[in-house]
């Protein structure tokens, strides 16, 4: 099924932006997604996405149909619960640890010579497909020489699985 709605229409001309082309692009692309965000099914950031699609999904929501969807994003969030606030904390923590490697590389070397945001996620996954398959060979050569062959391929699978959990329930933004 495919949906089409059209909004009102967007000035693109150069006379109701600054003469900074940067400022007059940014203006551009918010009122752009600001549009979008009435015209397709939103959902903003601070509600939690999982539970959201879930119950829409049990009230069997129309997701092609932003008007009768109602915009989840006017809801209020709902209150956060601290012992779960207080797990997310310390598995980030321990995520950041285990991977500072290839964090710090993308934070301090990669992430700032980003031109546009939009690229961002495309670029992350980019990087991350090239970065982690040499991490992880590198701490594969470091165990297998200080421990053995059993301890590394150990350590690898629950790291690896343990980043795959991670990123699955709470998600890098």
């Amino acid at each position: 099924k495919v949906a089409l709605y059209f909004g009102p229409p967007i000035s693109a001309n150069s006379s109701g932006y600054p003469a900074d082309s940067r400022i007059a692009t940014t203006r551009l692309k918010k009122q752009v997604s600001d549009s979008l965000k009435t015209l397709t099914t939103h959902i903003s950031d601070e509600l939690p996405y999982e539970e959201t699609i879930a119950r829409l999904e049990a009230e069997r929501v129309d997701f092609l149909n932003p008007v009768e969807l109602g915009h989840p994003k006017n809801e209020k969030p709902r209150g956060k619960n601290p012992l779960r606030s207080m797990l997310r904390f310390i598995l980030k923590t321990v995520f950041t640890i285990l991977n500072l490697p290839v964090i710090a590389i993308w934070r301090i070397l990669v992430r700032p010579k980003i031109w546009e945001p939009e690229f961002t996620s495309t670029l992350r996954f980019g990087f991350a497909l090239l970065a982690y398959p040499i991490y992880y060979l590198v701490i594969f050569i470091i165990v297998v020489a200080s421990s053995n062959l059993w301890s590394a391929f150990l350590a690898l699978g629950v790291l690896f699985v343990f980043n795959r959990r991670f990123v699955r329930f709470y998600p890098v933004r």
